[in-house]
This record gives structure tokens, sequence and C-alpha cells, in this order.
């Protein structure tokens, strides 16, 4: 019941403030990239620091809240999670803007893991559960985002 009324009073302010809403710490939003100069970044670096991105929230985590996705304009996915899973995200933020601090790279996922994000999306079973082989995903681990 708690985190039904989080999720709804942060629904709420959503969409009710017009400067938007933070998760975390307030941070400076100027001198933020775009999830595509982020994914560039990855490319060649596995990890970079202190990162500002700026972009739209294609997917979020529909069972905890804990996560979302980025989708750059090349169909490539940058999964935004939650570090320490600080605090909870609604899950009806599609499509808002977001702008995140926190560390981008590159991780290597096993299957298991997979097979788990993939419930948690809500996709069906016959999604998830042929994956056999690890795969890459370009990860932004967010201290603090700030929706508009």
């Amino acid at each position: 019941m708690k985190r039904v009324l989080i999720l709804v009073t942060a629904i709420l302010l959503i969409t009710s403030c017009k400067n938007g809403i933070y998760f975390g710490k307030r941070f400076p939003t100027a001198n933020s990239i775009s999830q595509d100069s982020l994914y560039t970044l990855l490319t060649t670096d596995t990890l970079i620091k202190g990162v500002k991105v700026n972009g739209i929230v294609d997917f979020v985590c529909q069972q905890e809240g804990c996560w979302f996705t980025y989708l750059t304009s090349d169909g490539e996915i940058i999964r935004v999670m939650l570090k320490n899973k600080a605090y909870v995200i609604p899950n009806e933020i599609n499509l808002k803007s977001a702008i995140c601090l926190g560390d981008g790279r590159r991780k290597v996922f096993p299957p298991e893991e997979l097979k788990r994000i993939y419930q948690q999306a809500g996709y069906p079973p016959k999604t998830w559960d042929t994956i056999e082989n690890a795969q890459v995903h370009y990860i932004l681990e967010a201290e603090s985002i700030f929706l508009y």
C-alpha cells in the first residue's frame, strides 16, 4: 500500500509540476548529453563516470519500478538502473523526458539475469524462455533522475 501511495504521489507531481520532479538528490541539469552520445561513448569505453544523460523514457520496469530504458535513434537500448534501488519510479512515465546522473558502462548479462529482466518488463515467457547466451547491454546506473 505504501508503494502504491508513493507511486500515485509521484505521478501527480510529475503531471502537475511545470519544472519536473527529482528522484534522488537534486543536480544541475545543464550540459547533459543525449542517449545517442552515451551509446557512442560506451562502444569505445567500458565505464564513464558522472555522466548526465538526457532522453525520452522508452519502457519502465512494471514490477518494481527499478529501471527504465532509453532507445537510441539506431534502436539500441540503454537500460537506466537505479543505484542501490534507493527509490522507486512510477511505471507510467513512458515517453516522458528524463535527465539522469550516474555512471555509464557496458555489462555482460548472463541468461538467468536476462530472463529476470524480461520477466520484470512484463514480456510473455515465449520472449525470454529461450535465452541461452549472455548478452552485452549498455547501462546507466543512475544516482539521481530528473523527470520533466
